[in-house]
């Protein structure tokens, strides 16, 4: 049963989209360049923190982006939720 992401999942999906847009569209060669400029970048997150991202792990959202949309950037459940 698929769960109906939060209105601070969406939130945060949004946040991670407007990092990879303008890899989104891009050529083979302009992605790498767009990612490696946004792995270089600080930005202010949800909280009102400076974060940076790893280039590992704007690859890693713009590959989830491709197959499932924005709903893919939405953060997963943990399996172990409500266990100690």
């Amino acid at each position: 049963m698929d769960r109906q992401p939060d209105e601070r999942a969406l939130e945060l999906a949004s946040f991670r989209y407007r990092i990879i847009a303008d890899a989104i569209d891009a050529g083979d060669e302009a992605v790498v360049q767009a990612l490696t400029a946004a792995a270089a970048r600080t930005y202010i997150d949800l909280k009102g923190q400076p974060v940076r991202f790893s280039l590992r792990t704007l690859w890693r959202w713009l590959q989830c982006y491709r197959r499932g949309g924005l709903l893919a950037l939405c953060p997963k459940l943990r399996k172990d939720r409500g266990q100690l």
